[in-house]
Formats: C-alpha cells, sequence, structure tokens
C-alpha cells in the first residue's frame, strides 16, 4: 500500500512541478531556446568567438556585451556582429566608467543626456539592422543608480526614465532596437516597496522579458548555495502568467564552483530547462572570472557538461531567427477575450437589512474554498502540517455592507502573537478589495479604492489591519461563534464605509476580490499561504485578483 501511495505522490508532484507553462494562445510552441555568452571584448574579435565555438561544438545565435553612457553606439561591433551571424545584445548602462554616482534618473529626465540618446538612436538607426538593447536592468536590485533602491523604491520615477530613453531613441531612428526589460531573480530588498513588476514599464516598451541570476554559491560571505530552480522559479511564474504577450530569456546567469558541484548545477539547469521551463526562449551565459570562476569551461568536467547541453537538437543557433523571434507573439490588445486566462469569479448574494450567521442567505451560497493541496486529497493523501490548512468562506451584502461567513480547517488552533503590519506572519486572513468597478481590470498596481486588509485573533479577541492605509480599522468588525482546535468559523462585517473610497454598491457590480488564509501552526512565522486566485505577488497587483459579483 505504501509504494502505490509514493507512486500517487510522485505523480501528482511531478505534474505540478512541471505544470508551469500554461497553453497560453499568445505563446508558439515550444521550440527550442537560442543561446550566448558574454565575454570580455569578445565582441569586437570574431576569430575569438569563432574559437569559443569550435571547442562547444555549436554556433551562438547571439553575443552580449555592456555600453556605459561613457561610450558611443558601437557602430563597428554590431557590423561585425551581424555580418558573422550573430544577434548583437548590449546591456546598456546609464552610468560613466562605472561610477554609480556619475548619473541620476532626474539627470536624465531633466533631459541633460537628450543630446547622448539621440545620438545612440541615429547611429543605431544607421546600422540598420536587429539589435538588443537591455536598459536599466537588474532595477531590483541595489547596486546601480538607476534602481528603484537608490531612488526611494520610486517605480514612477525609473518607469519614465525607461519610457524617455525608450522613445528618445526611437524618434532619433532606432526603430530596429529591441528593447529588453530585465529584473533581478532576487529583489534586493526583499519588501514589498520593491517587487519587480511595479517597474514594469508598459507592453509597448518591451520586446522582451529578461530575468538575471547568478548562484554565487559560497564564494561570497553572504551567499549559499543556489539550485536553478530555487532562483528563477518563482519570478519566472509570475512573468508567464502576467506578461502573457513577452518571450522570456534569461538575460545573464552563471554558477559559481564554490559551495557545490557546478557541473551538477550546471546539468540540472539543461535538464529542467528543457522540461519545465518551456517558456523561455533564449539565454546568455556570464562567461568570465569576476566574483567567482562563472566561465562554463572553468575545469573539463564542467565544460564537458556544458558541451553536452548546448549540443542538444533544442539549443537553437539561428540569430536571424531570433531577431524575429519577438514579433510572432500576439500584441497584448489584440488577443481575444477568449484566449486570455479566465478569472475565477464568485457569485454573491444580496441578504436582509441585517444579516447575521442565523440568516437564510447563506443556504443559498456555494463555498468559495481555497485548497493548496486539493490534487493530493482527492488521491487519498492527507498530509499534515503547515500543508494541511483549508479556507473557506461564503459571501453576502447589502447597502451597509459585505459580509463573509468564513471557515477555517487546520490541525493547529489559530493563533497569532503578531501586531500592525506583520499580522501576516502568524495564523491571519487577508481579504482584497478592489471597491472601484470602473478602474481597468488588469491593472499592475493598486489605484484609488483598492485595499488589503488582514485579520488575525489574540487570545480570542479579534485584530483587523488595513495594509493600505497602514493603520487598524476598528470598523470592520468579526464575529467568533465556533473555534475548536482544529477548526474555526466567524462572521466578518466589512462597512462600505470603513474605507475612504465612497463605494454604493449594486446589483450587478464586478468588484476585484481575493482571499488569502496564512498558516504559522505552532511557530512564531508564517509557515505557508494559500491564495484563492494568482500568487505571492498578490499583494501589489490587482490584475491577479478575482471577481466579486454581486447579485440578488
Amino acid at each position: 500500500m505504501k509504494r502505490y501511495l509514493g507512486i500517487i505522490i510522485i505523480g501528482i508532484f511531478l505534474m505540478l512541478s512541471c505544470g508551469k507553462d500554461g497553453n497560453l494562445t499568445s505563446k508558439p510552441g515550444n521550440e527550442g531556446v537560442y543561446w550566448g555568452f558574454f565575454q570580455e571584448g569578445i565582441q569586437t574579435n570574431p576569430a575569438a568567438i569563432k574559437s569559443v565555438e569550435k571547442k562547444v561544438g555549436k554556433k551562438a545565435a547571439m553575443i552580449m556585451w555592456y555600453v556605459g553612457w561613457e561610450k558611443d553606439f558601437p557602430l563597428a561591433a554590431c557590423e561585425s556582429l551581424s555580418t558573422n551571424g550573430y544577434l548583437p545584445h548590449i546591456v546598456w548602462e546609464a552610468w560613466i566608467s562605472n561610477d554609480i554616482s556619475s548619473i541620476s534618473l532626474q539627470d536624465i529626465l531633466n533631459g541633460k543626456y537628450d543630446a547622448y540618446i539621440e545620438k545612440f538612436g541615429e547611429m543605431a538607426a544607421l546600422f540598420g539592422k536587429p539589435l538588443m538593447v537591455r536598459w536599466g536592468h537588474e532595477m531590483n536590485g541595489n547596486w546601480y543608480p538607476w534602481s528603484g533602491p537608490r531612488n526611494g523604491f520610486s517605480a514612477s520615477n525609473y518607469i519614465k526614465t525607461y519610457q524617455h530613453v525608450h522613445d528618445l531613441t526611437i524618434k532619433s531612428g532606432g526603430s530596429n532596437v529591441i528593447w529588453l526589460w530585465s529584473p533581478n531573480a532576487v529583489s534586493t530588498p526583499n519588501c514589498s516597496s520593491n517587487t519587480f513588476a511595479s517597474y514594469y514599464p508598459g507592453d509597448s516598451y518591451v520586446d522582451w522579458i529578461a530575468m538575471d541570476g547568478f548562484n554565487f554559491g559560497a564564494s561570497q560571505s553572504w551567499s549559499h548555495w543556489t539550485e536553478f530552480d530555487e532562483l528563477f522559479d518563482e519570478l519566472y511564474q509570475v512573468l508567464q502568467e502576467n506578461f502573457p504577450n513577452k518571450p522570456i530569456m534569461i538575460g545573464e546567469m552563471g554558477t559559481s564552483p564554490s559551495g557545490g558541484k557546478k557541473s551538477r548545477w550546471m546539468e540540472n539547469f539543461f535538464r529542467v530547462t528543457k522540461k519545465c521551463y518551456k517558456n523561455i526562449r533564449a539565454w546568455t551565459w556570464f562567461n568570465i572570472n569576476k566574483e567567482t570562476d562563472w566561465r562554463f569551461d572553468s575545469d573539463k568536467e564542467v565544460f564537458n557538461q556544458f558541451k553536452k547541453g548546448v549540443r542538444d537538437k533544442s539549443i537553437l543557433m539561428d540569430g536571424a531567427a531570433l531577431a524575429t523571434y519577438h514579433k510572432r507573439y500576439i500584441p497584448m490588445e489584440n488577443i481575444p477575450t477568449s484566449a486570455l486566462k479566465k478569472r475565477p469569479v464568485y457569485q454573491a448574494k444580496r441578504g436582509e437589512e441585517k444579516i447575521s450567521k442565523y440568516s437564510p442567505i447563506w443556504g443559498k451560497l456555494e463555498w468559495l474554498t481555497v485548497d493548496k493541496y486539493k490534487e493530493l486529497r482527492e488521491a487519498g493523501v492527507y498530509l499534515k502540517g503547515p500543508n494541511d490548512i483549508v479556507g473557506k468562506s461564503k459571501i453576502a451584502w447589502n447597502d451597509d455592507e459585505l459580509v463573509l461567513f468564513i471557515h477555517v480547517i487546520d490541525d493547529f488552533p489559530f493563533m497569532n502573537s503578531k501586531e500592525d503590519d506583520e499580522i501576516w506572519n502568524g495564523d491571519c486572513i487577508e481579504i482584497c478589495l478592489g471597491l472601484n468597478p470602473a478602474a481597468p481590470l488588469n491593472r499592475y498596481s493598486f489605484t484609488n479604492g483598492d485595499y488589503q486588509i488582514g485579520l488575525a485573533y489574540f487570545a480570542d479577541e479579534p485584530y483587523v489591519w488595513n495594509w493600505t492605509e497602514d493603520k487598524r480599522t476598528p470598523d470592520i468588525k468579526t464575529e467568533l461563534f465556533d473555534k475548536k482546535d482544529e477548526s474555526l468559523s466567524m462572521l466578518v462585517r466589512i462597512p462600505w464605509r470603513a474605507f475612504p473610497f465612497k463605494c454604493s454598491p449594486k446589483n450587478g457590480d464586478k468588484l476585484l476580490f481575493n482571499i488569502i488564509y496564512d498558516d504559522s501552526d505552532d511557530a512564531s512565522a508564517r509557515k505557508t499561504q494559500i491564495v484563492w486566485t494568482g500568487n505571492a505577488e498578490f499583494y501589489h497587483q490587482p490584475k491577479q485578483w478575482g471577481i466579486l459579483e454581486l447579485g440578488e
């Protein structure tokens, strides 16, 4: 019996772990991955490139290098690469000689570098053939002058600057530029004010989305060995779910030999990208010895593994095909509504003037159930610990308030020792509400009328926190009427007047809504989180929320 149970679990695990790539209408089929590399000075040395390729056993599709703003457009390098069949990939860095204090976003917005940008665009037009430009990369890190953390976490300033550079380059003739927007795999600092998606400049400004990530291993005092999945999985899933009309690439990557087995990391990279990350269409290897030895030929075993991976037929080498690949993705505005990922909808019903726990309205409503491990339960596998939580709710409304009947099933009593904006780090119920039915459904950030609140209990006393307004909200009331060791039932009353946004709901209104259950079990910090719809980025992206439809 145990043997068959193990087979069930393994089968479900494989379906879950490799079911990342939705069959979205805008994505071509799994047609292989284009590869390229960066190596100091190689962009001007065709013989050196060919020497690397001869050893590897396959031609590269693109060559990447860095251009600071003390340098003009690299016309000679682009001409040489294009002539030899490579797509030029320029990381255009807005600083002078790597001086972090040399250029500010405000300088660029104020027009101080307009002449330089215009000349770059003119020279790109003179080149006349496709080239990739990755401007403002790793903006969610804290190591570049254009980054959010170095500019007061102002996503709007970064976006305005990106758009300014983009528009001025094109206005000057550089319409042959393929634009790459490139967040880092790990946000530093990793906080709500520095989420990578908040820096997205818009579909019309981005041709590819590139994600950067490195396994530093034990090479630095602060680093540890990080497998490919640990580096890229969360970012990748958010990208493909929220930007379905953009091809994804790895802008730059590498692995250290320190702290683990580099050849095994490389083997895993080729294996999992082919099997589980089918929407990654290109990657670039950072092939130098810098902070650590990133090179793919750092030793014989590593190089043999790299050669084996690159020589696979799924790894592509056509620079011309790579140059036009992004055009095969359907622009968001041209995707039929039926092809977009369908939002879940919950039908709330109007109740009587005073909705109580005894109201007949509850018998007319379906449960909205959030269960992360539903597949396992259906297979007869019941897990304990932080994996066992199930949240159920029914929702009614009237002219005065929204009322939720909430039932939580957990193998540990519902408890929380945190306060204020930290209550998510204990047992907590989070509710997201978009009270403005006129706001765009696909908005990437909060607008007027969007709120996130949390409900917790301290020694059976309710505690309600409003993260959007950064304060407690006493108008929201909870009525606890059934609390056992392994379950909790309560009524949550949310008056429409509890928020500054003046909402006058009416029958037929469709409000954005999400509900999330945080579970700490017996620990001092949250162990798991289950979300009705979306992923871990829900708390700043209403685009991920479902729809609460108010009906009779």
